[in-house]
């Protein structure tokens, strides 16, 4: 797990659908237990985020970048 240990252990025990976080500056996406986790990463020239639409039948999760000059 990229980032905090504790957080792992507690998303292995205790996670949700999904877990999003900026720990590390790389992005990534894993899976830890039954948890979606999404790393958006982090630079100083781009910002990053994520929109997640739920719906009734599906849920998903769209990156959108943002280049600062």
């Amino acid at each position: 797990y990229s980032g905090s240990e504790l957080i792992g252990k507690s998303l292995e025990i205790n996670g949700g659908v999904y877990h999003f976080c900026g720990h590390t500056h790389g992005k990534a996406n894993a899976r830890i237990g039954e948890t979606n986790v999404i790393n958006v990463g982090a630079d100083y020239r781009l910002l990053r985020y994520l929109v997640l639409s739920i719906d009734k039948e599906r849920s998903e999760v769209r990156e959108v970048e943002v280049h600062i000059s």
